[in-house]
C-alpha cells in the first residue's frame, strides 16, 4: 500500500493544474483493427502490413545461434559483432564514415549535443527543434542563441550576434553548431538547408560552423535506397553529423548518429547516456536491419512512391473541395501546407490542420467516431500557442480512405460554420 500522502498530493495536484490548462497528455487507446491509421508513425507501413514481421523472421533464420540478451554498456561489455555489423550497414547506406547505434532517438540527440559542443562554442537552433536537442542543450557549457523558425533572416542575425559577441567565433577559433531538422514534426515543414548553408558559408568564412541535422521524420522517405533528405540534396559532406531514427518511417525503434569515426569515439567517452546504457538487444538491432534490407530494396522504393502519391491526393482532394474556400475563409480550419505544395519537390507525411481555439477536441473525437485515428492537441503536437489535429498520411493508407477523412474534415467544418452562424444570428437579436 502507498502510504505517501504529501507525494501523492503533490502529483494529484500537479496533474490537476495541467488538467485545467488543458495541457494533460492522456494516452490514447491502443488501436483498434476497426479504425483507418492516420496518427501512427509507422509512415511506409512496413509494421502494420506485416512485411517488416516476416523480413524480422528472415533475419533470424541467417543468425540461429543468436543469443537474446546484451553483453551490457557499449564500453564495459563491449558491441556484439551483430552490433558492429548492422552500424557498418547503416554507415554505407547513408554514405557516412560511421554509424553510432542509440536505443532512441531521444537518446541520440541528448548524446550529441551534452558532448560534442565545448565551453566557448556557440549552438544556434531553430526554436521548433525536437525536445531531446534542448535537453541535451541543457548538459553543456556552450552558448545557446535560437532562431525564428525556417526563418533565414532570423538565422542570419543569430549567426551574426554570435559573431559580435564572441571574438573568438568571430577569429574562428571557437565552433558554431547549427542544430535543424529535416522535416519539422511540430508543422511538417522542411528546413531551407541550402539557404542555411550559404548564410554559413558566407558569414563564417574560416569554416567553424558545423551542421548537425536530425532526419527523425525523413529516414526511409526519400533519397537514394530511402538514405534521407540530406543524401537527397547530396550533401553529405557539408553535414558534419546526421542522426537517423528507426521508429518513424522504418518502424522499428532506436537511432543512429551518422559521422566521423572520432565523432563516434567521442561519443563513446563522453556522453554519459551512451556509455551508462545497456547496449541493444539482438531482436532489436535484427528488426532494424529487417527494415533497412526493406527499405533500400524495390519493396522500399515502391512504398516511397505509394506515400507521395497518397500525399498529393489528399492535398488535391482538400483543395478541389467545393467547400473548403469557404472553411478557410471562415477560420474555420487552416492548413499552411496547403500553400503552394506542388512546388515542392517532394511531400511530407505531416499536415497539421490548425482549429480555432477549443475546437481540435471537437474535431478529432468526431473522426475518431468515424473511425479515423488522428493526433489533437495543442503544444508539443503543434507549434505553442495554436491548436489543431495533426495528419499521418502513410503508404498503405488507400485513396479511398483518404477521400473519407476529407469528407469526415469536411462535414464537420460545415457543421462548425452552421454553429457559428447561429451564434452571430442570435448576438444580433
Amino acid at each position: 500500500m502507498n502510504d505517501q500522502p504529501l507525494l501523492n498530493q503533490r502529483v494529484h495536484d500537479i496533474l490537476e493544474r495541467r488538467r485545467r490548462e488543458g495541457s494533460l497528455l492522456i494516452p490514447p487507446s491502443p488501436r483498434s483493427h476497426d479504425t483507418v491509421d492516420f496518427g501512427s508513425n509507422d509512415i511506409l507501413s512496413l509494421s502494420s502490413s506485416r512485411v517488416l514481421s516476416k523480413a524480422f523472421l528472415d533475419e533470424i533464420a541467417k543468425h540461429p545461434d543468436f543469443e537474446i540478451g546484451s553483453p551490457g554498456g557499449r564500453v564495459g561489455g563491449g558491441p556484439t559483432a551483430y552490433l558492429t555489423e548492422v552500424e557498418s550497414f547503416i554507415a554505407r547506406v547513408h554514405r557516412a564514415e560511421s554509424a553510432t547505434y542509440f536505443n532512441s532517438g531521444y537518446d541520440a540527440n541528448v548524446a550529441i549535443w551534452s558532448s560534442i559542443p565545448r565551453k566557448g562554442d556557440v549552438i544556434i537552433h531553430d526554436k521548433e527543434t525536437h525536445a531531446s536537442t534542448y535537453d541535451g542543450m541543457r548538459h553543456n557549457r556552450a552558448t545557446q542563441i535560437p532562431f525564428a523558425h525556417n526563418n533565414v533572416d532570423s538565422f542570419r542575425k543569430s549567426v551574426r550576434s554570435a559573431q559580435s559577441q564572441f571574438p573568438e567565433i568571430a577569429a574562428g577559433k571557437k565552433l558554431v553548431f547549427f542544430a535543424v531538422d529535416s522535416f519539422y514534426s511540430i508543422a511538417g515543414d522542411i528546413v531551407p538547408i541550402h539557404q542555411l548553408l550559404l548564410v554559413a558559408a558566407e558569414l563564417l568564412p574560416h569554416k567553424n560552423y558545423v551542421f548537425v541535422v536530425d532526419e527523425a521524420h525523413s529516414n526511409g522517405l526519400l533519397g537514394p535506397n530511402g538514405s534521407g533528405f540530406i543524401s537527397f540534396w547530396g550533401l553529405e559532406a557539408e553535414v558534419a553529423i546526421r542522426v537517423h531514427t528507426f521508429g518513424k518511417g522504418p518502424g522499428a525503434t532506436g537511432a543512429a548518429v551518422l559521422a566521423t569515426k572520432d565523432i563516434k569515439l567521442m561519443l563513446l567517452n563522453f556522453a554519459r547516456n551512451l556509455i551508462f546504457s545497456t547496449g541493444p538487444t539482438f531482436p532489436a538491432l535484427a528488426t532494424v536491419k529487417a527494415s533497412y534490407n526493406l527499405i533500400t530494396s524495390q519493396e522500399g522504393e515502391k512504398r516511397r512512391e505509394s506515400l507521395q502519391k497518397n500525399i498529393i491526393h489528399f492535398y488535391r482532394g482538400l483543395e478541389a473541395h467545393p467547400q473548403w474556400k469557404k472553411i478557410e475563409q471562415l477560420g474555420i480550419l487552416r492548413v499552411p501546407l496547403l500553400q503552394d505544395w506542388d512546388m515542392r519537390p517532394f511531400q511530407t507525411p505531416i499536415i497539421v490542420l490548425y482549429t480555432q481555439e477549443g475546437q481540435s477536441k471537437p474535431l478529432a473525437d468526431e473522426l475518431g467516431r468515424r473511425k479515423y485515428r488522428v493526433q489533437q492537441g495543442g503544444h508539443p503536437f503543434v507549434p505553442r500557442g495554436l491548436e489543431g489535429i495533426r495528419i499521418m498520411i502513410h503508404a498503405g493508407n488507400t485513396e479511398q480512405e483518404i477521400d473519407g477523412l476529407l469528407e469526415a474534415v469536411i462535414a464537420w467544418s460545415d457543421t462548425r460554420s452552421k454553429t457559428m452562424a447561429e451564434v452571430s444570428l442570435r448576438s444580433k437579436l
